[in-house]
């Protein structure tokens, strides 16, 4: 019967994604509507009217890789429907050598640009803004949006990526209204690296760094619009029968959202209204999309000179040792987030600077991101850096003292590691006399500090190892 024929081509078809399908099925259906034109048999396919059809895509100036989707589909046809190919038409050579001639044609790839620092940092402010002006602030459905892109962004991930996420939950150490560091860590599933059929059974961890360029709590903020909006809540967990959670709702122009996910096309054009509306310029807009998200911290990451296994981790893709696997296996990211928090520091401090040429990427004299922005005070209002806070903090009150009283939930030698870490940093930076008059320290807070160089001096391995 039909229906037993119709069953046996979906189970055959049952574990192939329904975008693979629906291209294979539309270029096959392309030439059975010119074979139509010719006469004769349409299936199997013969290696002469194979030959005639692409010569036929060439005339007409088809595009540069339709007659490669042609023989994919076919290859496809045969070995997973058992269609017959006596003729053996995807090894013909004259068939193949005029296909190849017409995908030399193909355009260049032109990948996507990177976010720049700069508009970061703006994007991070304009969330944390209440201001509504062009330059200052966004509205309650752009931070929605916004904070959405600095999910993605701060997690590496694809906008499909962001569409399987199952459930997401956050880990935050907040100080004094500032975000210092945490992670917003999830379980997508059925992702584009999955590619093994237990892997595709498997969730894969996200996990987003809140390390950023401002330190404001910009997660706040994102999660105080997706409320006001009334968008559905994020699950904490996933389970065994969890679906895919509704991080990022479509919005339509009155700013409504719909029951399905945002796709990639939408929140590219999402990514380019917002940096606009910051200032970025229409040149600068037009090469960002939303694969930028996934790109602009790999990006960073390899120019500070991070090895390419680190990276490979950061991004989600299978490394040499462990395949796919070590993806999958939550604990192996712990080192490349350390990696990719120091990266993030350097930039937000000045040490590197990922948009400039080259040759001034590692600056001679460092100046602080929001300094250099014309910010005479930090985006939350303190009139030094944070590294300088800590630095000050730490001299005065010692590091054991500022360890307990940084956060009362936090236990204290977790508190010191963190505390030793983050002043172990940032030495080099702000232990130099010259930078003492900038901190407007006191001739006592002056001795202090020299008696915790030496003792950082002792120290520092062991106080770079604990970061």
């Amino acid at each position: 019967a039909i229906e037993d024929k119709m069953q046996s081509v979906r189970d055959a078809l049952g574990g192939k994604p329904c975008t693979t399908l629906t291209k294979r099925a539309c270029s096959m259906l392309l030439y059975v509507r010119w074979m139509s034109t010719q006469g004769g048999q349409i299936f199997p396919i013969e290696e002469d009217m194979a030959y005639k059809y692409v010569r036929h895509m060439k005339i007409e100036k088809a595009a540069a890789t339709r007659p490669a989707s042609f023989l994919e589909s076919w290859n496809f046809m045969v070995h997973k429907l058992g269609y017959d190919d006596p003729e053996e038409v995807s090894t013909s050579p004259r068939v193949k050598g005029l296909m190849e001639q017409q995908f030399m044609a193909k355009n260049m790839l032109s990948q996507k640009d990177v976010v720049k620092a700069e508009a970061l940092f703006r994007m991070e402010e304009a969330l944390c803004s209440d201001r509504k002006d062009v330059r200052g602030g966004f509205t309650t459905p752009e931070k929605a949006v916004a904070g959405y892109i600095l999910l993605l962004l701060y997690g590496r991930g694809r906008a499909s990526d962001g569409q399987r996420l199952a459930a997401l939950q956050f880990d935050l150490v907040v100080y004094n209204g500032r975000l210092l560091r945490g992670f917003a860590e999830g379980s997508a599933m059925n992702t584009k690296t999955a590619k093994a059929k237990e892997l595709k059974r498997t969730f894969l961890p996200f996990v987003a760094t809140m390390t950023s360029l401002t330190s404001m709590n910009w997660v706040a903020s994102w999660t105080a619009a997706r409320d006001a909006l009334h968008m559905p809540e994020i699950p904490d967990y996933a389970t065994g029968d969890s679906a895919p959670a509704l991080i990022m709702p479509s919005m339509n122009a009155n700013s409504e959202w719909h029951p399905r996910t945002m796709g990639s096309e939408e929140l590219s054009f999402w990514l380019r209204e917002l940096m606009a509306k910051i200032g970025r310029s229409p040149q600068e807009v037009a090469g960002l999309a939303s694969h930028s998200l996934k790109a602009t911290l790999l990006s960073w990451t390899a120019k500070a000179g991070v090895p390419s296994e680190v990276r490979k981790v950061l991004g989600y893709h299978a490394v040499a040792d462990g395949g796919s696997a070590y993806v999958y296996a939550r604990d192996n990211m712990a080192f490349p987030l350390t990696e990719l928090d120091m990266v993030i520091r350097q930039v937000r401090e000045g040490v590197l600077c990922p948009d400039v040429p080259r040759s001034m990427m590692w600056p001679e004299h460092p100046v602080p991101m929001a300094k250099s922005l014309g910010f005479e005070e930090n985006p939350s209002g303190q009139t030094q850096s944070f590294a300088q806070q800590l630095m000050v903090t730490a001299t005065r009150s010692k590091l054991e003292a500022s360890a307990q009283s940084l956060d009362e939930d936090m236990v204290a030698d977790q508190a010191w590691t963190f505390m030793t870490s983050m002043v172990a940093s940032r030495v080099s930076l702000y232990l130099e006399r010259d930078e003492a008059e900038d901190m407007h320290m006191s001739e006592s807070d002056n001795e202090v500090l020299e008696e915790d160089e030496r003792l950082l001096d002792d120290n520092g391995e062991q106080a770079v190892a604990a970061l």
